[in-house]
């Protein structure tokens, strides 16, 4: 589970994400959670205090018993994501998937869930080992994927 703190223009959010799933915590109209004022100049800190401190004794709660609505991770959000801060890391994060140039494997043209990929892949006309290919990415600490860790060329 991965904890993100994202200031926007409008309301500040907290985002918790595991697996290809992520619950999102719009600040409105409270401001607050878990006590942590989100539009406090040092929120970001404050949430990672928080959280470290209920890991240390054993309070925090797993991904299912979070608050917030529970959405699957797409290339939206995963975009949302790169600019967030994270706050907290513990265990499995998220699986993003990556339609690439099988011959380059450098640069991602779409990031997304493994069907999101797939259905890139047909809307844009991309052949799966014919050329193109949708690999599995490691996701760092720092939201920085430098890995491919599976492909899929058919």
């Amino acid at each position: 589970m991965k904890v993100y703190f994202e200031r926007t223009n409008g309301n500040n959010l907290v985002i918790v994400a595991e697996g290809r799933n992520a619950k999102i915590y719009d600040a409105a109209p409270s401001g607050i959670y878990a006590g942590v004022d989100l539009y406090a100049e040092d929120a970001a800190d404050q949430l990672r205090k928080k959280f470290q401190e209920l890991d240390e004794v054993g309070e925090l709660n797993g991904f299912s018993e979070m608050g917030g609505e529970e959405i699957k991770i797409g290339h939206d959000l995963f975009e949302e994501l790169a600019e967030a801060e994270l706050v907290f890391s513990q265990g499995e994060g998220i699986q993003i998937w990556s339609v690439q140039d099988a011959e380059e494997c450098a640069d991602d043209l779409f990031l997304g869930t493994l069907e999101e990929c797939r259905d890139y892949c047909r809307e844009f006309g991309y052949v799966l080992g014919e050329g193109w290919q949708i690999a599995r990415i490691s996701v760092d600490d720092d939201f920085a994927h430098e890995m491919t860790e599976e492909i899929i060329k058919e």
